[in-house]
């Protein structure tokens, strides 16, 4: 399950694929899929991409976003190389919303990776991870982007107008997203609130000490009052 505002550092196993974290020997691979011109074309990546670009990515972006809570990097792994990256990020923990991004590597184009990847990604974060929300946003013009995204059960809810940029320039971004089935998001909701009246129940100790002491003042007072009122009966 999540920690508090951030997601847990898990490898994720897909069919043909696991997204485990980035390691140092990923350098080459992420510097060849970065200079890739249909990779420019859409990423706003820096130009020119090089191996210390790579290696910052990896030892710094990528560590900062996960332990900041902003989100998770992953890399898309077949046969133990590096095939993509995807991430989790721009989350917003206290509307439980988080975004993916991803790119593919040249050589592991045409297999479906990015849509599958993002299926079981997405899965994890509804999940395990406790979000109500995810979604996707790409280039209008990105046709084999909004394919991934839709393969990976993702659904076409808006166009966002010059909010995204690229090396061009400013364009529209579509808008995808996945969400909690209203009944799981209800149930969820019930145990959650169930916890906190359960925590609220269990107070604080020493609440309990007050409420007997308080008790046994008021026992001992009205056994004082009868033990008064007899004693006047008697004389």
């Amino acid at each position: 399950m999540a920690m508090c505002n951030q997601f847990t550092d898990e490898v994720l196993k897909g069919d043909g694929f696991s997204l485990t974290p980035l390691h140092l020997g990923d350098i080459e691979d992420i510097t060849s899929a970065c200079r890739d011109e249909i990779t420019q074309q859409w990423l706003p990546l820096p130009r020119p991409y090089t191996p210390d670009v790579a290696r910052a990515f990896i030892e710094e972006i990528a560590p900062a976003m996960h332990s900041s809570g902003a989100g998770l990097v992953r890399r898309i792994e077949v046969a133990e190389r590096l095939c993509g990256v995807i991430d989790l990020k721009q989350t917003d923990w206290k509307a439980l919303e988080t975004e993916i991004g991803y790119w593919v590597a040249p050589w592991a184009r045409g297999r479906g990776l990015a849509g599958r990847a993002s299926r079981v990604l997405s899965k994890w974060a509804l999940g395990d991870q406790n979000m109500a929300r995810v979604v996707i946003k790409c280039a209008t013009g990105n046709t084999a982007s909004q394919k991934a995204a839709l393969s990976a059960g993702f659904v076409n809810e808006a166009l966002a107008r010059s909010a995204g940029i690229i090396h061009a320039g400013r364009v529209d971004l579509a808008v995808f997203s996945r969400i909690l089935s209203t009944s799981t998001l209800r149930s969820r909701t019930l145990r959650s609130q169930g916890n906190e009246q359960s925590s609220a129940h269990a107070g604080d100790p020493r609440d309990h000490e007050v409420s007997h002491s308080a008790a046994i003042g008021r026992v001992q007072d009205s056994a004082y009052r009868q033990v008064t009122r007899r004693s006047a009966r008697m004389r």
